[in-house]
């Protein structure tokens, strides 16, 4: 038995094949003789072509159940290094090997840049041959194993990506005077990420608006987000009712619980910003523990607001101020994470795209801007996670 060979029917359903090429048909009856006895054993199929373009064709429409191809270099219609070029453009997965004499090697130098497993030198010797088909098959074997773990893991991230924008799709509060506007917008490879972002209603006339920004990406991350979720929740209910609380009390408690829920783990930081935003008072409340500024869009202008602090999780004795800044109707408050000003952009900055994008009474504004960021990236590929809340005043 082949190493590993019970492992071929575990990963493919459909029957297994070894590809053979070559234009004279002895040397493909010479390949079925050496190879049956193996293919027999492996429970895998010989197909035979003696022609390139048929095998090619053969295989653009069996690229899944093909797992080595064998192919002559000298044929007239087309080289073997150029055949296997073809067979890696369809299935990157099909292992190759290569015919050849002793003259073509700058051929074989080639073919081997391209993902070439072996070559084998004519006249061939029955057990060197097997010897490469055997490894060949098992390399196979392993890449599909690879790849089905791949698969696994990625329907498993993709799951918790899914959960952790249920757990924060909290829906808005609606008033009239107010609205808000959310992209949240984990990086694409991973699903999940480690931005949090939350609105509560605290009466009629008080909404705190919370971001956050846990270190790291992924699931380690997000999982975080889980627990700063369940801690806020539970802060927030407890002080709907007190018409003093402040985001700074918030950060606060939330940096205490934080410290001790995650004591055992390695430095765990958070960024995080708490905004109160008042109607009657026609102001916001800021806090901000390590995060970007929030953001003011006012007639075309923008500018911060700057409250300083620590981010979250250093210190449990750690303590956090407020900052208030008067609000006017038309108003739009913008809290992000960092993935967005730190993205690097195309002939534009973060700051112009707000500005292009901003139009009042605009509830994908949020989206709209990050569609417009992830468009302008430089190298086309982000590296971060991104989420824009937009808060916009409508009448005070």
């Amino acid at each position: 038995m082949i190493a590993g060979q019970f492992l071929f029917s575990e990963v493919c359903l459909e029957k297994m094949k070894i590809v053979l090429v070559d234009d004279e048909p002895e040397v493909l009856r010479a390949l079925e003789r050496e190879l049956f006895d193996l293919s027999d054993e492996s429970d895998m199929e010989l197909m035979k072509f003696d022609s390139p373009l048929q095998g090619l064709s053969y295989i653009e429409l069996h690229s899944d159940s093909v797992a080595l191809v064998i192919s002559d270099q000298k044929m007239p219609v087309m080289k073997g290094c150029d055949f296997l070029e073809k067979v890696k453009e369809l299935n990157e997965s099909i292992i190759s090997i290569l015919l050849t004499a002793h003259t073509e090697i700058e051929d074989i130098i080639r073919t081997i840049r391209t993902g070439l497993f072996s070559f084998i030198l004519k006249p061939w010797q029955r057990e060197p041959l097997i010897l490469e088909v055997e490894k060949a098959l098992v390399l196979y074997n392993l890449r599909k194993e690879k790849d089905a773990y791949v698969r696994k893991l990625n329907e498993e991230l993709r799951w918790g990506g899914e959960l952790q924008k249920l757990l924060l799709s909290r829906p808005f509060p609606v008033d009239k005077r107010i609205a808000f506007s959310i992209c949240y917008s984990p990086v694409p490879q991973l699903y999940c990420s480690g931005d949090y972002y939350d609105v509560f209603s605290f009466d009629k006339d008080r909404f705190m608006v919370l971001i956050g920004d846990v270190a790291g990406h992924g699931v380690k991350a997000a999982f975080v987000t889980f627990i700063i979720k369940t801690l806020i929740n539970e802060v927030v209910e407890r002080n709907r009712d007190h018409s003093s609380f402040k985001p700074s009390e918030l950060l606060f408690w939330l940096n205490k619980r934080i410290c001790h829920e995650l004591d055992q783990t390695q430095a765990m930081i958070v960024t995080f910003c708490a905004c109160l935003v008042d109607l009657k008072r026609r102001d916001v409340t800021v806090s901000n523990g390590g995060h970007v500024h929030p953001l003011v869009l006012r007639d075309g202008s923008l500018f911060p607001i700057e409250s300083n602090g620590t981010a979250l999780g250093f210190d449990s004795e750690l303590e956090f101020f407020d900052s208030r800044e008067s609000l006017e109707a038309g108003d739009r408050l913008l809290l992000f994470t960092d993935g967005l000003p730190e993205a690097e952009l195309e002939d534009t900055s973060f700051e112009n795209v707000l500005l292009l994008t901003s139009t009042a009474g605009d509830l994908n504004f949020s989206q709209k801007v990050i569609d417009s960021i992830q468009g302008s990236l430089s190298n086309r590929e982000r590296t971060d996670d991104m989420t824009l809340l937009s808060v916009e005043i409508n009448s005070l």
